[in-house]
């Protein structure tokens, strides 16, 4: 529901009925910039999701796609991946090894819920958020990774796996 929201003083749009609801419709927005992290790519920038979220819209939206990927990969392997390929080539390719952490990028690891949490708390707490950002986020990525420790990220894996095998009723 819209009721009490400004949205319509603050932005261009009209509202409509939608399946029975009332909905600010908005103009598409187009970013300059998009950055995406996805499981698969290649080194001459195709593209591959899982799901058909955000990310796609995003992705084809953007004036500049900068794409970090979990991993390159060649055309044949990139063929045999899951997922969507996205209808355009990223600008940028950055090769990002658990990119997304601490939220997932299935099939590879699922989100790591025990760090967002430990985030949560220490965001309640400016010196401890301070110290959070030097350990986590004022650094290189291989420092970030190395903080987090390959002994957690390998257990996100083995979730990620045992999970991956459920879905596809494989136990």
């Amino acid at each position: 529901s819209m009721t009490g929201s400004d949205i319509a003083l603050e932005h261009e749009g009209e509202f409509a009925l939608l399946k029975g609801q009332q909905c600010f419709m908005a103009p598409a927005i187009r970013p300059d910039v998009a950055l995406i992290h996805v499981p698969w790519a290649t080194a001459d920038g195709a593209v591959r999701v899982r799901g058909d979220g955000f990310d796609v819209d995003l992705a084809k939206s953007a004036g500049c796609l900068v794409v970090t990927a979990e991993k390159i990969v060649s055309r044949a392997e990139f063929g045999a991946c899951e997922g969507i390929i996205i209808a355009r080539r990223a600008d940028v390719l950055i090769d990002a090894p658990y990119g997304a952490h601490p939220t997932s990028c299935f099939p590879f690891y699922v989100n790591d819920i025990r760090h967002l949490l430990d985030y949560s708390e220490k965001a309640r707490h400016p010196v401890d958020l301070d110290a959070y950002f030097e350990k986590y986020v004022n650094c290189s990525h291989l420092n970030y990774v190395t903080a987090v420790g390959t002994e957690r990220l390998r257990q996100l894996e083995i979730f990620a796996s045992v999970a991956s095998r459920h879905v596809r009723g494989t136990r």
